[in-house]
């Protein structure tokens, strides 16, 4: 079962999320208008709203049946035209030939080397010749993120620090700093997901840092520390 089954009804996002994550993500996405686009690891379907609203087709696809609701839900309020399914990422057949792919916070939540390149091939399974996969991933070389104010995430070891396939706690803060829930990610090396993606055909693999967009600049005092400390990257990668 999804670990986001148990936090589908407290979920949400903050506006860190909107201004350097999805901010930076969006950006590098670049002009999705008239693409086909699989969003794999949709949850509640914020990334593919976002990528709705600025003219894309989407298809969203998690493995957690209590986020899908949600997403659904939304849709029908304020319907985009998003399709969603759920499936698990690492059997995942071929839906359709897509222009672009979003697997947002999914690689480093691969068990095992073996589920890793599972969850590229299916990918990359998605993918039309010479189509980009745009991921939010955790950084490998900052894996772990200690707490400070205005930032709603920390996280810890909890095996062997830098180990391929260690697992990592991440609580998730509120706003006055209490922990209002937990969940497991693993790491991976930055060359392991090189050799995975590379493995799958994907080529012009880039790890892009997190850059916190002008609004958010605004609302948030310490984002240039923020920003440093963040332990989220972007990559991006394209099949040749």
């Amino acid at each position: 079962m999804s670990q986001y089954n148990q936090i589908a009804n407290i979920y949400d996002i903050g506006p860190l999320d909107e201004y350097l994550f999805y901010s930076t993500w969006l950006n590098q996405c670049g002009d999705v208008s008239g693409l086909k686009i699989l969003d794999i690891g949709c949850g509640s379907g914020i990334s593919s709203r976002y990528l709705a609203k600025r003219g894309a087709k989407v298809t969203g696809v998690d493995n957690s049946s209590e986020m899908l609701e949600l997403a659904k839900t939304e849709e029908d309020k304020s319907p985009l035209g998003i399709r969603y399914a759920l499936y698990d990422v690492a059997n995942l057949p071929h839906l359709d030939d897509f222009d672009l792919v979003t697997p947002s916070f999914l690689l480093h939540y691969a068990t095992t080397k073996e589920e890793l390149n599972a969850f590229a091939l299916g990918i990359a399974t998605n993918l039309k010749p010479c189509g980009r996969i745009v991921c939010i991933n955790n950084n490998p070389e900052i894996p772990i993120q200690r707490y400070i104010p205005g930032l709603d995430n920390s996280s810890e070891w909890v095996d062997k620090p830098f180990a391929e396939g260690s697992r990592v706690r991440v609580h998730i803060h509120g706003s006055n700093g209490e922990k209002l829930y937990s969940f497991m990610r693993r790491f991976w090396k930055k060359e392991s997901y090189e050799k995975t993606l590379s493995m799958a055909g994907f080529s012009e693999i880039r790890w892009v840092k997190l850059k916190m967009s002008e609004e958010g600049k605004k609302l948030i005092p310490n984002w240039k520390k923020i920003e440093l400390m963040s332990d989220i990257i972007i990559i991006t990668a394209r099949k040749a």
